[in-house]
């Protein structure tokens, strides 16, 4: 499992609960690999290896590009969730977020998650609008939306706690 961080809310915000928990040590190092090979291909690209082959040029630039943006997200990826009295936010850091209304949570629940359950890991849909966000198996939670019945199952160590501070945000 990653790092989690839990930031301490000031004490006049409405914040309940907040967490931030990284990819695992080697999530991020197969990030760090993908990475530096896209930085080797952009080093031949530009060091002029290729001879002025456009083919070539155009296809490792391409390799590079995608090898650098893929290397810098799996070092970058990170699963959010935060409760403030006026909504819930998911969110896979930096490409996904999901707020939900305070008025549009039908169920939370404590569960169970492994990742066969959403076919891997990160963030993960699943039919029957089942979203899963996890970097690993073990405790988690279940915010269900009252307008379209999804599911989004969401990884932490924290679920007890996460849990009482929706009920006490629902319930204020």
């Amino acid at each position: 499992m990653g790092t989690s961080q839990q930031p301490t809310p000031p004490k006049n915000s409405p914040q309940f609960f907040s967490e931030v928990t990284s990819a695992s040590t080697w999530m991020r190092a197969i990030g760090v690999l993908i990475l530096a090979v896209g930085v080797v291909v952009a080093v031949v690209v530009l060091s002029g290896e290729l001879h002025h082959q456009v083919g070539a040029i155009v296809s490792a630039s391409m390799s590079a590009a995608l090898g650098i943006a893929l290397g810098f997200f799996g070092i970058s990826n990170k699963i959010t969730l935060a409760v403030n009295p006026k909504q819930v936010t998911l969110g896979f850091r930096p490409i996904w977020k999901k707020v939900i209304p305070r008025d549009d949570i039908n169920e939370l629940a404590a569960a169970d998650l492994e990742p066969v359950q959403f076919g891997g890991l990160g963030l993960r849909r699943v039919p029957n609008r089942t979203w899963g966000l996890l970097f690993s198996g073990g405790p988690g939670l279940v915010v269900s939306r009252k307008s379209d019945g999804a599911a989004f199952y969401i990884r932490t160590n924290r679920a007890d706690e996460a849990i009482a501070a929706f009920r006490g945000a629902l319930t204020e």
